[in-house]
């Protein structure tokens, strides 16, 4: 991390999904440039890290697509590399970067970027356990596996709203907007309205 918060270069790789701090994506490299960005970080970047810019208009693969001015940073986990010549690895998100300026493809994106800034402002545990709540009831209506226990602790409030949204299918337009947001207690809240969306069409689709 970049504890001056100064700008630096960073690999960046466009991707239609949002990638939050502290959740993991897996993924599947066949695209021949970004083949060469795993090849380079993993044969001259110690921290092994790139940042998953989240694309607001277009396609992932071709270029010609419009990006978020937010991306996170990530570190790769588990790499194997298939027979193929495919990569296969977790992402995991690591912080919010802003972007300051994309450069040329060569071959495959990077950007300026500037660690981005965080609101001192935490929402209440009481108001992240009420989500807590309904996330579990969502993910009963879902008929998916409800975890024992969500890691939220005491001191990672400001994660709250990146680790709930990583857990329900909540709209692309939404996850940007929780990504974008500095303050803590705004992405909660964003997160809460999404949520409401989200159950009023679980609601719909009741018999």
């Amino acid at each position: 991390m970049h504890s001056d918060n100064e700008p630096y270069t960073s690999a960046m790789f466009p991707l239609s999904a949002v990638v939050f701090p502290s959740t993991a994506l897996p993924m599947r490299i066949f695209e021949p440039r970004y083949q060469q960005l795993m090849s380079d970080l993993l044969t001259g970047d110690d921290e092994l890290q790139f940042a998953i810019s989240p694309i607001v208009r277009g396609r992932e693969v071709g270029g010609g697509d419009e990006r978020l001015e937010v991306a996170t940073m990530c570190r790769l986990a588990q790499v194997m590399v298939q027979p193929t010549g495919e990569y296969t690895f977790l992402a995991l998100g690591q912080r919010r970067v802003r972007v300051i300026e994309w450069l040329d493809d060569d071959p495959y994106p990077q950007a300026v970027v500037i660690d981005a800034t965080e609101s001192d402002a935490l929402p209440a545990m009481a108001d992240i356990a009420h989500e807590i709540n309904r996330v579990e009831k969502v993910l009963i209506q879902l008929g998916a596996e409800v975890p024992d226990h969500l890691p939220l602790v005491d001191g990672e409030e400001r994660l709250a709203a990146f680790r709930l949204a990583g857990m329900v299918p909540i709209s692309d337009l939404d996850r940007q907007a929780i990504l974008l947001s500095n303050d803590p207690s705004d992405r909660l809240r964003r997160f809460s309205q999404a949520l409401d969306d989200l159950e009023a069409v679980l609601k719909f689709r009741e018999p």
